[in-house]
């Protein structure tokens, strides 16, 4: 059975989905009539779209906290699972080109990025934050990408890979490296590491004598615990996914 969901402006039950747009008119859509369900990158929205051919746009940015519209995600995807498609809604975000032209460069990589993670590795949505607040010490930092375990709170503890951005055109690794690596020691259960940028790197962090070890990986970690190759480099990709 569908679990219900209530906020002042979105309330999800076994038979309906009803949403109040920003224009502070009350939508209700049935489920028997919904066809597909694709969530947007960053929790910030959801698609829906009607088997009589409407789409409707739900915004979850109003939502009380992240963590809440993650738990919505996750409620269609559990319930509704036929349905739901881990393809973005955002046709920008196929379009390498229009990124290029619309946003600054690391920006793009981080998108290009998103689209690798849920298309070729397996990872949901609402299993991903970017701009992920961590503790590190006495100081907070954000994190590009976070990966977290499949139906976890987002919390630091829940943290199993990280991902740091830089733009295409940067060739200097180092800084980006150490970034990461200080990144993966913060978050204790933080395994699996990689930098998408020029080129892709990708690290796996082990204990050892009461510390930490960084192993350079051959690819990349999936949702289902195989490591997959990665592509030559973000542009590559990003090539691929906007002809194909």
């Amino acid at each position: 059975m569908l679990e219900n969901y209530r906020t002042d402006r979105l309330i999800i039950t076994e038979s309906s989905i009803r949403y109040t747009t920003d224009a502070d008119t009350v939508v209700e859509l049935p489920m028997t009539g919904i066809q597909e369900i694709r969530p947007g990158f960053f929790m910030r929205n959801v698609s829906i779209m009607m088997k009589d051919g409407n789409t409707h746009k739900i915004n979850l940015k109003s939502e009380p906290n992240p963590q809440l519209a993650i738990n919505i995600m996750r409620v269609f995807h559990q319930n509704l699972g036929d349905r739901f498609s881990s393809e973005n809604s955002n046709a920008e975000l196929k379009s390498p080109r229009y990124a290029q032209t619309n946003e600054n460069p690391e920006e793009t990589v981080r998108k290009l990025t998103l689209q690798l993670l849920t298309r070729d590795f397996g990872y949901q949505p609402f299993d991903m934050e970017i701009e992920f607040r961590i503790s590190m010490g006495s100081s907070r930092t954000r994190l590009d990408i976070a990966l977290f375990a499949p139906a976890s709170d987002h919390t630091q503890e829940n943290v199993i890979g990280i991902v740091e951005c830089k733009r295409a055109d940067r060739t200097d690794d180092n800084q980006a490296i150490d970034q990461l690596k200080s990144y993966m020691a913060a978050c204790l259960n933080a395994r699996y590491g990689l930098i998408a940028s020029h080129r892709f790197v990708s690290y796996q962090k082990a204990t050892i004598d009461g510390g930490y070890a960084f192993k350079r990986m051959q690819g990349f970690m999936s949702s289902d615990g195989i490591i997959k190759p990665l592509p030559e480099n973000i542009l590559v990709y990003g090539q691929r996914i906007s002809e194909g």
